[in-house]
C-alpha cells in the first residue's frame, strides 16, 4: 500500500514532465512563426518606404521639368535675379533628388538582402529612420529660408510697384492738371471775339 501510494505520487508528477516535452516542439515553431512575422512586417515596412522614396522622387522630377521649363521662357527682358532664383531652388532639387536616389538605393538593396536571407536580426531601424528624418528637416529648413528670402524679395518688389503706380497716377494728375492750365491760358489769350 505505501508502494501504490508513493507511485501515486510520483505519478503525476512523471505526466506533468512527459507533458512538457512536446510543448517544446511547439514553443520552438511558435519562435519561428514569430520570427517569421518580424520578418514579414520588415519587409511591408521597407516596401512601404520605398514606395513613398519612389514616389517622393517623382514629385521631384516633375518640380525639376516645371522649374526649367519656367527658367527656360525667362525673357531677356525680365530681372536676371529671376533666373538666378530659379537655378537656386534648381540646385536644392537636384541635391534632393540625389539624396531620394541614394535613400532608394538603400532600401532596394536592403529589401533585396531581406528576401533573399530572411532572418530577424533586429536591425536598428529607428536610427536609420531618425537620420532620415534629420536629413528631411535640413532640407526642409534650407527650403523654408529660401521661400522667407523669395517672400522678401517679393514684398520688396510689391512695394516698388506700388510706388510707381502711384508716381503714375500723380504724373496722370499732373498731366490733367497742364492740360486744364494750358486751355485756360489758351482762353485768355484768344481774342473777345473767338471766345463767343
Amino acid at each position: 500500500m505505501l508502494t501504490c501510494m508513493v507511485a501515486l505520487l510520483f505519478l503525476p508528477h512523471h505526466f506533468a514532465r512527459a507533458e512538457a516535452r512536446p510543448e517544446r516542439p511547439a514553443a520552438t515553431a511558435g519562435r519561428a512563426a514569430g520570427r517569421e512575422l518580424v520578418v514579414e512586417r520588415e519587409r511591408r515596412l521597407l516596401q512601404r518606404t520605398l514606395d513613398d522614396l519612389r514616389l517622393e522622387r517623382k514629385l521631384a522630377e516633375r518640380d525639376i521639368g516645371e522649374l526649367e521649363r519656367q527658367t527656360d521662357a525667362i525673357t531677356l527682358l525680365e530681372s536676371p535675379r529671376r533666373e538666378e532664383d530659379f537655378r537656386d531652388l534648381l540646385d536644392w532639387y537636384y541635391r534632393y533628388l540625389d539624396w531620394l536616389g541614394e535613400q532608394e538605393d538603400e532600401f532596394d538593396w536592403e529589401l533585396a538582402e531581406l528576401s533573399a536571407s530572411p532572418s530577424a536580426d533586429g536591425e536598428p531601424w529607428a536610427g536609420r529612420f531618425g537620420a532620415m528624418a534629420e536629413k528631411e528637416r535640413e532640407l526642409t529648413e534650407e527650403l523654408r529660408e529660401k521661400v522667407r528670402e523669395y517672400s522678401a524679395e517679393q514684398k520688396r518688389l510689391a512695394g516698388i510697384i506700388d510706388r510707381r503706380l502711384l508716381l503714375q497716377a500723380l504724373f496722370a494728375d499732373l498731366g490733367e492738371r497742364l492740360a486744364l492750365l494750358e486751355k485756360r491760358l489758351s482762353d485768355r489769350q484768344r481774342p473777345p471775339s473767338e471766345k463767343e
